[in-house]
């Protein structure tokens, strides 16, 4: 049941507190504006989740091989470890197998552009606060004060695409680099005697073909 808002005030459907709307996230749902569960109690509800399914993991280890469950959507018999955990079944597996759910993500992603968007922006800002611990407006910020790459100078545009350079001993960021001499690091392991020992092996090749060609 769906409950009211009223004067900017909605019940909590899992703490019962009447609290206002900023208490409360978006609803992806038309016929909400804003989820039952308050934020606190969201929280609160996907911690235990995620405790009950750690518990499930625990509990099927091995047995899930063993499991044999229909899908209800496809309607097929497969094997419990085609199945992903979940909380809310006593058999510890979701109703659909998991070929099932994602038909229904790639169905869900390609018939909402806009839900797409927000889930490529919410797994960008993701990646690059956990990698690099950069907030979404620092990594913007970063991209627009180096217009181009800082060793080899060429500039970003839509077929060079800026990356983040961070130090994989110490995980900070140092600068914004092409993909090219991104990489060019990363083989080279970020030695600095790696990358000295490979300009002196191509002045040595230069020089040699210098001298050829004036033998010629």
């Amino acid at each position: 049941m769906v409950s009211k808002i009223i004067n900017g005030m909605k019940v909590c459907a899992y703490c019962g507190e009447s609290l206002p709307l900023s208490f409360y996230a978006k609803s992806n749902k038309p016929y909400s504006v804003v989820k039952s569960r308050c934020k606190k109690c969201t929280s609160l509800f996907d911690r235990r989740r995620y405790a009950e399914e750690a518990n499930i993991r625990k509990l099927f280890p091995v047995d899930r091989a063993s499991i044999l469950k229909k899908c209800t959507r496809c309607g097929e018999e497969r094997s419990g470890l085609e199945f992903s955990l979940s909380a809310g079944h006593k058999d510890g597996l979701s109703s659909f197998c998991n070929f099932c759910r994602r038909v229904l993500y790639k169905h869900k992603m390609l018939n909402n552009p806009g839900e797409r968007d927000r889930k490529n922006k919410k797994d960008r800002e993701r990646y690059y606060k956990n990698r690099y611990g950069l907030t979404e407006d620092q990594r913007l910020e970063k991209f627009r004060s180096s217009p181009c790459c800082q060793i080899c100078g060429v500039v970003f545009s839509g077929n060079t695409r800026p990356c983040i350079d961070h130090s994989h001993v110490t995980g900070l960021c140092r600068g914004v680099l092409c993909d090219l001499c991104n990489s060019l690091l990363g083989y080279a392991k970020d030695s600095p005697d790696t990358i000295r020992s490979a300009i002196e092996y191509l002045r040595a090749f230069q020089d040699r073909q210098s001298s050829l060609d004036i033998s010629a």
